[in-house]
């Protein structure tokens, strides 16, 4: 009885998990045959028929078993890549404006097979994908660098990263801050007898400019923005500094035009120049 209910629903539900094997089938036909069909078995058949309308063609006729040629087959290893992220929120720390920060970004393939990452790319231009792994091995790691760049004054920014896979599509969510200074590089290794600020280069601009500067001895430094009123509108720099000459980059696209004043402060230098914004 029990070979015969076996057969039946391998033939209507199919073996696709593989869960009949090529000893089990061969036991199961053994009892098929030892274990010929009763009036019991009959009777139930027949119950089953009259509350289902369906019956096992295999009660009735169970030399059809014979011409079953196989239930089992065998199952391919298929490639099945699985991706995870880690962190899927991130909060980079607050920046001057064009200061960097970055994040390594991990990804991990828990599948089977390669997974092949075909693009990760970002929602917003202040985070930028300086790179990431186009392959990663099964329960292997892979990492990718995100860079984040404020480019405005006291702002949030927000992005998401979408990851490209031959698995599911990913999102990556990530936020920075800018504080209201922006960040100084240095130009050269030299370092100055004096203090100084140059003019700035463009001038007159549309919308960005350089401003340059030298400091002589490490102290704590200021180089601010003034409007034509006098009115302090962006400090550049607020921090300490140490000898060296430094470069710093102002977007004015946010102001109008006019002519703007920037002064350099450190310890008892103070100097002040000129610069024409055009439209």
């Amino acid at each position: 009885n029990v070979a015969r209910c076996l057969f039946y629903f391998l033939i209507r539900y199919q073996n696709y998990s593989g869960f009949m094997d090529a000893v089990q089938e061969n036991v199961l036909r053994q009892w098929n045959v030892f274990d010929t069909v009763d009036a019991k078995e009959r009777f139930r058949e027949n119950g089953i028929q009259a509350f289902q309308n369906n019956r096992s063609p295999f009660v009735d006729h169970p030399e059809f078993i014979d011409r079953i040629k196989s239930t089992f087959s065998v199952i391919p290893n298929i490639s099945r890549p699985e991706i995870a992220a880690s962190p899927v929120n991130y909060a980079f720390d607050t920046l001057s404006v064009n200061d960097t920060s970055s994040l390594i970004l991990t990804l991990f393939n828990y599948g089977t097979g390669n997974l092949n990452i075909n693009a990760v790319n970002s929602s917003s231009p202040q985070f930028t994908v300086e790179n990431f792994p186009s392959t990663i091995a099964q329960n292997e790691l892979g990492y990718a660098r995100i860079k984040f760049r404020p480019d405005q004054i006291n702002q949030t920014f927000n992005s998401t990263l979408t990851i490209l896979s031959n698995d599911t599509t990913i999102f990556v969510n990530l936020t920075g801050r800018s504080n209201n200074t922006v960040g100084v590089s240095t130009f050269t290794s030299e370092i100055p007898f004096t203090y100084s600020l140059q003019q700035n280069y463009p001038n007159p601009f549309n919308p960005s400019t350089n401003l340059k500067f030298g400091i002589s001895d490490m102290g704590f430094v200021t180089l601010k923005v003034y409007n034509a009123l006098g009115n302090e509108i962006i400090t550049l720099v607020n921090e300490n500094l140490s000898p060296g000459f430094y470069d710093i980059n102002w977007n004015a696209s946010g102001y109008p035009s006019g002519v703007y004043y920037y002064t350099l402060k450190s310890g008892n230098f103070t100097e002040t120049k000129k610069m024409f914004l055009l439209k």
